[in-house]
């Protein structure tokens, strides 16, 4: 008799068992889909070069020198996205927002037209009318720079938002 009670006891369990799983929340799910690389090529690869030339030291000031990044941009898209522009690199000791030149207290600063483009932060831009790019020269106040050479290098991102 109790093996008997038993046996009914496990069929039972055994009818009850599937409701009791299908009531506990399993759910398979699959997630299919493919990312997609939109890539831009700047300046088709090469370096943007600018050359300053002759810098009066005393006239490092008020945008004097100020010189056009010429740049090409070249992304596989369709239509206008939303991009936006980016310099990374060291930045100067006298201010964080310009880019670190070979000189100290010299410093680069980036425009978009009339727009300033600090270390770090981006400048929005629609891919069809890219921005004109500008660096210019910027010293810390009151001070003395030698005469010499000076370099500065810095990373251009651009990237879709």
């Amino acid at each position: 008799m109790l093996i008997f009670r038993g046996v009914i006891l496990f069929l039972c369990m055994s009818f009850l068992a599937p409701s009791v799983w299908a009531v506990s929340g399993f759910l398979r799910v699959t997630v299919n889909g493919s990312v997609e690389s939109r890539p831009c090529k700047v300046n088709d690869g090469k370096p943007i070069e600018v050359n300053f030339n002759d810098v009066l030291t005393t006239r490092i000031e008020n945008e004097n020198y100020k010189q056009k990044m010429d740049y090409t941009l070249d992304c596989k898209t369709t239509g206008n996205p939303n991009m936006s522009v980016k310099f990374t690199g060291e930045s100067a000791g006298f201010d964080t927002r310009y880019l670190k030149t070979s000189v100290t207290d010299l410093g680069v600063l980036f425009k978009a037209a009339d727009n300033n483009i600090y270390m770090g932060s981006s400048f929005p831009f629609k891919y069809e009318t890219p921005p004109e790019l500008y660096v210019v020269l910027v010293k810390k106040s009151g001070a003395i720079l030698p005469s010499g050479g000076f370099n500065a290098t810095a990373t251009m991102q651009v990237y879709y938002n």
